[in-house]
């Protein structure tokens, strides 16, 4: 599919002003003699035609120009930019930007703001302009003046910092093997996975048989709602991914099934082989991991990308609580407790050596050892109680396990399950030791000891290409499973 045009964008931002003296939410009217200022930031360095419209709160409590409570949100105020920045292909810089300025009542304590494209327009050099789509948050900014409203960046492009990522989702629409045009398209993110806060929405670009939405902000899960005869059909978390230029195939008949697209963790409480948790988080591709980063006993969900960890803090969907990089993107990785302080970090190894980390912070190896050797399969776990994770390597079905993070012989030998097995590490039974589980197709064999013998609980759960991680989901002291999609 060929490129998209620039992309002028919704920018959302919710501001907490600093107030000397807020009136309380239920005060009367106020003069308007506070400042909300900030700046403008074309997304392709050729305009900024923007509508900002400013949702004003006291307290909890909306309220008009005037200052006066309000029984619903709606905009109090609404400023216009209007501008031509420079050059069709220019990048965002310090010359493109415009300021943007509005006094408000002084009993304003925040404002939800946004910036709303102006669309199907021509701009100053005569160029008509389509409409545009996505949008941006900044939640809880806490200042009065200094707001920068960045739009997002057409892909090939750069500017402060960042680089342009926008994709199109369009899709082939049919009932009962025909093509059908639909009566109304609604595309709008759910979450995003990229470290600049722009989120994305549009309303398709409807055609005979589908629907086109283009300029949408990069690295997102979106919901998709279409509707045609009479029929609502809502697709939820479809990834889109950069640049990407996304095709999807839409069913309308209502006996269809309503699909789910994206990566997806399947999350289990117990050894039965039951999910009791679905959770959208990521993108095709990437490599999940677990880990208590933020030492609350409870595994965290997360991502890795390259080098880039894209972590959650909690069993739930939403968008990126801690992103850092380490490593190279070609490491493998390794997650556990290195220094017993009760928050998981990274290692990553590079032929039998291993680059340790202490935090989920960016930098480099706080130590480095050696281990094994380059062709071992390796495995981390406390396998003495003792709070603090090690290394253990697997030749064949036997297991060589090493009680400290130093270079040396096994502490202790044994053999467990069949050379061909996939293996896992966990507590199982919330005893504070490690022992191994394998799984064999979608068959799991988990034992509660480090010496040889049968396994002491075997069960069923997902299917052989699924993607397995271990974590304590629940916080109970005990690990089980999930599956990664």
């Amino acid at each position: 599919m060929s490129r998209i045009n620039a992309v002028l964008a919704v920018l959302v931002l919710v501001v907490s002003v600093v107030v000397a003296a807020a009136a309380p939410a239920s005060a009367a009217c106020a003069p308007n003699t506070k400042t909300i200022s900030g700046t403008i930031q074309g997304e392709d360095g050729r305009f900024v035609f923007a509508l900002i419209g400013l949702d004003l709160f006291a307290g909890d409590t909306p309220i008009d120009n005037n200052g006066c409570a309000l029984n619903r949100a709606g905009y109090a105020f609404v400023e216009t930019v209007n501008e031509s920045l420079g050059p069709d292909g220019a990048t965002s810089g310090a010359g493109l930007t415009r300021a943007w300025s509005v006094k408000v009542p002084a009993n304003t304590t925040r404002a939800f703001v946004e910036v709303y494209p102006r669309s199907a327009f021509t701009d100053p050099v005569g160029q008509t302009v389509k409409t545009r789509y996505g949008s941006a948050m900044y939640p809880n900014t806490p200042a009065q003046t200094g707001i920068n409203l960045r739009l997002p960046l057409n892909c090939g492009l750069s500017g402060g910092g960042v680089t342009g990522s926008n994709g199109t989702i369009s899709a082939n629409v049919t009932r009962n093997g025909q093509p059908v045009t639909p009566s109304s398209v609604l595309v709008f993110s759910l979450g995003q996975l990229t470290g600049v806060p722009i989120q994305g929405w549009g309303i398709g670009d409807i055609r005979p048989g589908g629907f086109h939405t283009e300029a949408l902000a990069g690295n997102q899960h979106y919901q998709v709602l279409v509707t045609q005869g009479g029929t609502t059909k809502r697709l939820l978390w479809i990834p889109l991914r950069g640049c990407d230029d996304l095709e999807l195939d839409i069913d309308m008949n209502p006996n269809a099934a309503q699909y789910v697209e994206g990566a997806t963790f399947f999350l289990s409480n117990d050894l039965n082989g039951s999910a009791e948790a679905t959770i959208v988080y990521g993108f095709p591709g990437d490599e999940p991991v677990a880990m208590d980063w933020d030492g609350n006993g409870l595994d965290d969900i997360g991502v890795r990308n390259g080098n880039t960890f894209k972590l959650r803090d909690s069993i739930t969907q939403g968008p990126v609580v801690r992103q850092f990089s380490y490593g190279r993107a070609g490491d493998e990785l390794f997650i556990g407790d290195w220094d017993g302080n009760g928050t998981d970090t990274p290692a990553v190894r590079r032929g039998n050596e291993f680059f340790l980390r202490n935090d989920t912070f960016s930098g480099p190896a706080h130590f480095t050892l050696g281990f094994g050797k380059a062709g071992d399969e390796v495995f981390v776990g406390d396998w003495n109680g003792d709070g603090k994770d090690t290394f253990a390597v697997r030749r064949g079905n036997i297991i060589f396990l090493r009680n400290d993070l130093v270079s040396g012989p096994a502490t202790t030998v044994f053999g467990y399950g069949r050379a061909g097995d996939e293996m896992f590490v966990g507590d199982w039974n919330g005893n504070r030791n490690d022992t191994f589980a394998v799984r064999r197709a979608a068959k799991f064999f988990v034992r509660n000891s480090t010496i040889s013998g049968p396994a002491d609980t075997t069960f069923s759960f997902g299917e052989p290409s699924d993607t397995v991680l271990v974590g304590d989901w629940n916080a109970n002291g005990a690990d089980t499973f999930a599956l990664f999609r």
